[in-house]
């Protein structure tokens, strides 16, 4: 039995109006034994846009509906610091990506290439990457 050097979870409430706005938790462990940095872009640790996610409404995929962004390469502060064994969460905004104004059963999960480098934020050239992804988990939008 190996230990994956990450996990990660989403949580939303069980059911939201056709006019809420959908907001949820992302949690994202290293179950490493050391300290790791994780590049926030592309997950939903990201301030700027909700990625690194598969969301369903009634079993039908849908596409994020949010812009494109073109950036230059990360900083150190595009990244975040995560001790082995710790937990780092965020709120997202399912609703600002995706359109949730119709009613169904909606289904969320984690599903992104995670880049990381041991230590302290380095330059994109020393990411390695992890398939990151996590259970689904379904709400009602009624």
């Amino acid at each position: 039995f190996s230990t994956r050097l990450f996990s990660a979870s989403v949580e939303c409430a069980t059911s939201y109006q056709t006019t809420a706005t959908v907001v949820c938790d992302f949690s994202l462990t290293n179950n490493g034994d050391c300290t790791y940095s994780v590049l926030k872009w592309n997950t939903p640790l990201n301030d700027l846009a909700v990625n690194g996610l598969t969301v369903s409404r009634d079993g039908k995929e849908l596409s994020p509906e949010g812009i494109m962004m073109k950036r230059e390469d990360p900083g150190a502060g595009a990244f975040l610091t995560i001790a082995a064994g710790e937990t780092v969460s965020s709120k997202f905004d399912l609703s600002s990506e995706y359109d949730t104004t119709k009613a169904g059963t909606y289904t969320v999960a984690v599903d992104l290439y995670l880049e990381y480098v041991e230590g302290s934020a380095g330059s994109l050239q020393e990411t390695k990457l992890f398939y990151l992804s996590s259970p689904a988990v379904s709400f009602q939008v009624i």
